[in-house]
Parts: C-alpha cells; structure tokens; sequence
C-alpha cells in the first residue's frame, strides 16, 4: 500500500459509532474468505482503480472542484527562486475529482486531487483524516487515494478537505497551501435492507450451504439439490453477479450422477474454487475435498475421506486448504480431524484427543465444526466435547472448546484444548458450531447452550468473543428457539467491526443478525418470512465493502439465497 494508512468505516453515527466502530486497528492478518474487506486507503496503483461496486455506485460522472481559484503562477521568477532554485509560490489544488458524486451502493470513493508545487494532499473526511499517495502511473502532481464506506450506519453528510503541502514528511516542516473543501453526501441501502431474495423452484428442491466470492466480486454458491422425490442428493455451484442474475452458463454439476451432499466452500485469490462435500463411495457416503482452478473447470479430487470420518468445515489462506472434522479412533469415541492440503502435496493428517487431569485417553468424544485462519500459522478451531467434565464420568455433557492449529507444521500446543462451562443461564451444555475472525485476532464463535437434557424450547442461540490468547472477553444470548435445527450455524466477521449470524428464527424465519461482540443488543437483523413455512439461513458471508450474502432453505424447501445491506 506504499505510503497510506489504514482506517475503517468513515465517521459513524449515533451509539454504534462509540460501540462498534470507534476505528480499532484492524487485525494484521488475513480476513476469512467469506468476509474479506480491504481496511482503509488503497493505492490506485496497486488496485488498478478497480473495485467490486455495484454498477450503481461507480456509472455517475465524476464530481470535479473548480480548483482555478488556487492555480499558482509556477514561471514566478524573484531573486529567491533564481538563486535557489525552490518555487516560492505555496503548494496549490488545481483540480480535484470524487467518483462517484454521492455513494448509493456497496464500494469505495475514489479521490484525486491535481496539484501544483505539492509534495502530498492531506484528505480529511468526516473523523479521517490521511495521506493521499503519489499517482502510481508517474503522472507528477496528481495524488489518488480511496475511501472505503463499509455500512448504511455511515450514511448522511461527510465533510471532505483536501490541504496541498510542500516538505519532507515532518509536519513542522511543511508548508501548507490553500485547501478545498466539499460535502459528500454516502447513501447506502440502511443495514439489514433487503437488496434481493430468491427461494423458488429454478433447479428444484435443494439447500444452499455455503457461499463465497469471486474475485471479480460475482457470488458462488454450493448446495445440494434433490432429485426422486428427495432419495438422489446432487451436488451443484451456481454464481450470480452483484445484482443476484445468474444464466444458464452460471449453473454447473459438480460429480454428476453421483450421490453427493455440499458440505462448505472457499475460494482462493486466485479464482480457485475448493469445495468440501460427502459423495457416494462404494455403498457409503465419505467426504471428499475437491477443486476447480476457475469457474467451469472439471473439479479435481484433494482429498477423500474414510468411512465414518466427518468433514465439517473448509478453511483456506493463500492456497493452503484446512478440512475440520471428527474421525473414529477404535475405541468408541471420536477424535478431532484435522487435514491440510498445500498446494501440489499430498494432505497432511492431524488427530487429537482431550484428556483432561484425571481422564483416560479416548474417554471423550470431540468433534470439530468450524475452523478459520487467524494468520499464516494459526488455525482458530471450535467444537465439543461430549464425556465426564469436571469427572464426573457417571453424568456425561458437552461442553464446547477452541484450540489453535498451526497448519505449517502440522502442530499444536501442548494440552491445547481449551473447554469452556456452559455458561449464561440455566444451561448445562454448550455446542460451538462456527468460528469467525474479528478485530486484534479475536475469536468470534457461534453456536447454542441447553439444559442437561435438551428439549424443544431449550436451545438458547450463543455468540461468544475470545482473545487471541484463549480467554472469554464476552458472551451473549442471542435468545431461544424451538428446535437445534434453528440454533445459528454461521458466523462472518464485517469489516464495520461487527459479527453477522445466520440461524432459524422463532417465527420460522430465515434470519440474519448483527452484533456488536460487547453488546447484547441486535444492531440489526434481516427476518425473513414466508407465510408459515420454514425457512433458515444457513450461512453468510461479507463482501470486501461490507455488502451481505446469505444462503440457506427457504419455503417449500427450495434454495434460498439474500443480499442484505450492511
């Protein structure tokens, strides 16, 4: 990013800009693929002045300043400058151009700024305030930068200044000339707004697993759609572009006339598309790992699981693939499975069993169910872990857990598991099924509590922020629903500075939430009802803007798919 800094959201407003956004520095790691979002200025050098916007953010002219006001006459010729060579005439805006005129969708705003005699343009928006960069085409004088508007919460009137300076970098020493200002006005679709829904009988009866995005900012999607009356389960990817329409070429088989369930997606820098899925494999159903190099590509087999292995969740970063799971060890129990896949090697096995003090080996059952990269040589995982916590062997529970993987060398620390009590409520039990990374590395985790025997009505949706040290910095009860079928299952990190959940609602509703991991309150939620049928959301992920993407089941158990306002 050469010279820029890095911020977040511009200024926000009302209690969510102290709660939420009040612009921590951003974790130094890599984002999840499901809700990457590059943080701050980027260099139009680097980016090639290309983004993912919708069309309706970036087909507006640009706005230009009459910047003629503050030309400077640069052929001044005084004793000063004839003996010293230096142009005595202030740092001045010649022209400056805002693309687009006003912020209607999800995208950044481009500022360049036409300068005379400038050494940097210092760009003030809203609270931000920082340091344009020097063209990277070598176009002197011309300064460019890009102001990312990440949630509706920013909506409203942005003051922007631009201020010239001449000097080397050392704000004492610098010279400022005449600075231009504006208002600009971001209005986004409100946080939680609707932007497009689709559930209907398009490629029949199916659910949509897992979602992600494509560089060129188009949606894939993995399900599973049925045929014979349900008996033939098939695997499919569809992709859509950032207005929801998909044709006939967006629709692709993935191991046609086979049996097959979508287990989870990723998609690489690169375009690579890498699913994870249970296939029909001599009578059974095994998971396999599969990959396509681009879109439409014959898909490539990773890896191919043994039977009664789980395979719950795909983490990739850079290439390197991370499958989480649950494998049998021969004495009644499971053991967490870990496999890593880099590029052009064989998978590279990792199993682990807890055994707290007093416990023998394989006496607790542990099962893996989200995984996601913190950095390059740490791996976030989460599950639980069913036998005699606290020993009491006589009264089995399940408690949920984390530990951190290190997929480079295949390791984990000594006695890594750390178990955690139910904790809120009356709760006996606690069941941890996805993980997302937030701020400062921490650990957003999602899933549900219940009371020793679970029961319908018991199930008490959980959101729970852990450092990245291992300790509890907060949980919060995201309410009661029926049924486990309707606890959330999903968790995306936005780059707002809030966690995004999906789940089934009380109503029988397909329902997105937003928290602040240190407030109870929704920040907003997206429900969505059909008139009685059942409908959940199953996963969710974030674009590099902060536009929202969910998948899951919807009336008439046909595949359901949301873009929601961020």
């Amino acid at each position: 990013m050469g010279s820029l800094l890095s911020f977040g959201s511009a200024g926000c407003v009302g209690d969510f800009a102290s709660s939420v956004v009040s612009e921590p520095m951003p974790f130094d790691g890599s984002s999840s693929s499901s809700s990457s979002a590059s943080a701050g200025l980027t260099d139009a050098a680097s980016t090639g002045m290309t983004t993912d916007t919708d069309p309706s953010s970036t087909s507006e002219p640009l706005t230009s300043g009459d910047g003629s006001s503050n030309t400077s006459d640069s052929s001044t010729t005084g004793s000063d400058s004839t003996t010293t060579g230096v142009d005595a005439s202030p740092p001045a805006i010649l022209d400056y151009k805002i693309s687009p005129p006003s912020l209607l969708a999800s995208g950044p705003i481009i500022v360049e700024v036409f300068t005379e005699g400038a050494d940097g343009v210092r760009l003030t928006f809203g609270e931000m305030v920082f340091e344009l960069a020097l063209d990277g085409e070598g176009d002197e004088g011309i300064f460019i930068g890009e102001v990312p508007i990440y949630t509706g919460f920013d909506n409203g009137e942005h003051a922007v200044t631009m201020t010239p300076w001449r000097g080397d970098g050392e704000e004492e020493a610098e010279e400022e000339g005449d600075a231009e200002a504006t208002i600009y006005t971001v209005a986004r679709p409100p946080p939680g707004a609707e932007l497009f829904w689709e559930a209907g009988d398009l490629i029949g009866p199916g659910i949509a697993m897992a979602v992600d995005l494509l560089p060129s900012g188009d949606l894939v999607e993995f399900g599973t759609r049925y045929e014979n009356d349900f008996d033939e389960p098939r695997c499919y990817l569809r992709r859509r572009d950032p207005g929801g329409t998909w044709g006939q070429g967006d629709y692709l088989q993935v191991l046609p006339g086979i049996r097959c369930e979508a287990t989870d997606l990723a998609v690489d820098k690169d375009g690579g598309i890498h699913v994870l899925a249970r296939r029909g494999s001599k009578g059974e159903m095994v998971w396999w790992l599969g990959s396509l190099a681009t879109w439409g590509a014959a898909a490539e087999t990773r890896g191919l699981g043994l039977k009664d292995e789980q395979a719950n969740d795909l983490a990739e970063r850079d290439g390197t693939l991370v499958v989480c799971g649950a494998m049998p060890t021969g004495f009644g129990d499971l053991d967490v499975m870990l496999r890593t896949y880099r590029p052009k090697l064989p998978g590279d096995p990792k199993g682990l069993d807890y055994v707290p003090p007093g416990a023998w080996p394989n006496s607790f059952t542990e099962t893996a169910h989200g995984c996601e990269f913190r950095d390059a040589t740490s791996v976030v995982v989460v599950g639980d872990a069913f036998g005699g916590h606290d020993g009491n062997f006589d009264d089995p529970t399940t408690r949920r857990f984390s530990l951190v993987y290190d997929p480079q060398s295949n390791s984990v620390n000594e006695d890594p598991f750390l178990v955690h009590e139910p904790g809120l409520g009356k709760s006996s039990q606690s069941f941890a099924r996805a993980v997302a990374i937030g701020d400062w590395g921490d650990a957003i985790i999602t899933g549900y509590s219940c009371l020793k025997e679970c029961s319908k009505g018991t199930y008490q949706g959980m959101l729970w922020t852990e450092s990245q040290w291992g300790g509890l910095l907060n949980e919060n009860s995201l309410g009661y629903v029926p049924l486990e079928s309707y606890t959330p299952s999903a968790v995306a990190w936005h780059p707002a500075h809030y966690a995004i959940v999906a789940s089934g609602g009380p109503g029988d509703e397909f329902l997105l939430r937003a928290y602040s991991p240190f407030s109870d309150p929704a920040l907003w939620s997206f429900p969505k009802t059909s008139q009685g049928a059942l409908q959940i959301a199953l996963t969710v992920a974030v674009g590099r803007f902060g536009q929202v993407y969910a998948a899951g089941v919807g009336a008439s158990y046909y595949p359901a798919i949301a873009y929601v306002g961020g």
